[in-house]
């Protein structure tokens, strides 16, 4: 039961952050479309784009069934008949990590100092 509701809440935040993406690629769509009429762009980037889109459409379906699939899981598991609705399939959702603890100097700026760079090489 554990497993099927944490992976409802998984699908249900992935299908928010594609709606996201496809915002975002439409408004790149409509950037890449602007620089092509003004002869900056080829149209091989307008269709890349377009693609895009279409392949992130596709994504959404897929996982709207995937997200169906998981509630009428949810159901059964409760005994319940596998069509009826799921009130409480909203509130699934994954668990926020608190933040990543401060771990010191991050390794990048240590490699900025000579004499740690020569002992890496």
């Amino acid at each position: 039961m554990a497993n099927a509701w944490y992976t409802l809440g998984y699908k249900q935040e992935s299908l928010a952050l594609l709606e996201e993406q496809f915002k975002v690629a439409t408004t790149i769509l409509t950037l890449t479309q602007l620089s092509f009429q003004n002869g900056t762009n080829s149209i091989t980037d307008v269709w890349q784009q377009e693609q895009y889109i279409k392949n992130l459409e596709a994504q959404k379906i897929t996982l709207i069934g995937d997200i169906e699939a998981q509630k009428r899981a949810i159901n059964l598991l409760l005994g319940r008949s596998a069509l009826e609705a799921l009130d409480l399939a909203k509130e699934a959702k994954l668990i926020t990590l608190p933040p990543q603890p401060e771990v010191g100097i991050p390794a990048t700026k240590l490699l900025a100092r000579p004499d740690v760079r020569q002992a890496f090489f």
